[in-house]
């Protein structure tokens, strides 16, 4: 689990190329990937949804919870 209180361009490169290498473990059903993102944080979200759609794997996105 990861929890970035802020992130650049260079972190969400980092983290595709990290959830690149994860999809393809040999057991796909071991992972679940869960993108938290502040309540009204647009720009988050898309960048969950567009990590979704980037690497081609379900991404459970979620509203941090207060």
């Amino acid at each position: 689990m990861f929890n970035f209180e802020y992130y650049n361009s260079a972190t969400l490169r980092c983290v595709l190329e990290l959830m690149s290498i994860l999809k393809n473990v040999k057991e796909p059903n071991t992972l679940k990937i869960i993108w938290y993102y502040e309540d009204g944080d647009e720009s988050s979200q898309e960048n969950g949804e567009d990590l979704q759609y980037t690497i081609n794997f379900p991404i459970e996105l979620r509203v941090l919870e207060s």
